[in-house]
């Protein structure tokens, strides 16, 4: 359901999308259209809460969202504020914000807006308007740049190398300025290579594109194939999400699978799963903003009780199937 107005909330909970009771366990989640936050939506909608969807359409995802509410507003947006004092929400998580790295460095005002402003905006409206809140960010691995040592560690220096992750790390300062200077309690998600069902973009989703492209008989990628990462199914971090709510957890965690994957191996993961047969070449070139290696050091965040549950194999089968019916 789309409402314009946050005037509309009472109208919505006439008509039982949800209760009073449970709207004491509201959760708004900022960009719920997107990859990541329609695939935590999702996760929320069958729990026990009210969940508030506050972002814009996505013409790649034009099917119903999940939430019991939601509101078609661009943060940082005024009316924002409104959503907020109405709601009161025991959580929020902030998907909202790009997640393109090459974007970043052709327009970085435009990430900036997207992945500063609007962290800054949405975290000035909690502490007026709901300080009780328990605010969940959803940052990126992009922080740290390339790591010195692996696993790496929350407690690496961070060293971006493209101005996405550059906006990332200013919106975890902002985020600890909040904590410390107004009480909010926060939690930092540093996500790394993200992928699942419903992406449209990036390494797995290129992969997919140029196997089943009968055109081209060698594929080719970035790199030399040694480079590398460390691949977590937007099911899992749904449910880590799910989980830093549960536990009322604060501060900042990786969330990963913790295993390093060379882009060479996850290419012939794909080719032998999707059974194709076309020969993978690598060009040798590197696009700004890679980084070398990536691999997680999760003891943090799996002392607190949390595990992630899908392999990389059964995610890349999941995802072909769902390719191929996309295609």
């Amino acid at each position: 359901m789309t409402l314009s107005s946050p005037e509309n909330i009472a109208f919505s909970k006439a008509r039982g999308h949800a209760s009073a009771a449970v709207l004491t366990k509201a959760i708004v989640i900022t960009g719920h259209r997107g990859f990541l936050g329609t695939a935590v939506t999702e996760h929320f909608a069958v729990k026990p809460y009210a969940t508030v969807g506050v972002g814009i359409a996505d013409s790649a995802r034009a099917s119903a969202s999940a939430c019991a509410i939601e509101y078609e507003i661009e943060l940082p947006d005024t009316r924002f504020d409104k959503v907020i004092q109405e709601v009161q929400p025991a959580a929020l998580i902030h998907c909202a914000g790009t997640a393109d790295v090459a974007a970043s460095f052709r327009d970085p005002p435009t990430d900036y807006r997207r992945n500063v402003e609007a962290t800054a905006f949405v975290l000035e409206s909690l502490s007026r308007y709901a300080p009780q809140c328990h605010f969940v960010l959803l940052s990126s691995a992009a922080v740290y740049g390339n790591p010195r040592h692996l696993p790496v560690s929350e407690t690496a220096r961070c060293i971006p190398i493209s101005p996405y992750g550059c906006h990332k790390l200013i919106g975890e300062q902002i985020v600890d300025e909040y904590v410390s200077e107004h009480g909010l309690k926060a939690a930092v998600l540093r996500i790394f290579s993200a992928y699942g069902n419903g992406l449209r973009r990036q390494i797995v989703y290129d992969l997919c594109c140029k196997l089943f492209d009968d055109s081209q008989h060698v594929v080719q990628l970035f790199g030399s194939g040694e480079e590398s990462r460390d691949f977590i199914h937007a099911n899992d971090i749904a449910a880590a999400v799910e989980h830093v709510v549960t536990e009322q957890l604060a501060g900042v965690y990786n969330l990963a699978c913790g295993v390093e994957t060379t882009i060479a191996e996850l290419a012939g993961k794909l080719r032998e799963l999707s059974g194709r047969n076309a020969e993978i070449e690598f060009t040798g070139k590197n696009r700004a903003g890679d980084p070398h290696r990536w691999q997680a050091d999760i003891g943090k965040l799996t002392a607190t009780g949390f595990k992630p549950m899908v392999t990389l194999d059964d995610g890349l089968n999941s995802y072909l199937n769902w390719y191929q019916k996309l295609n």
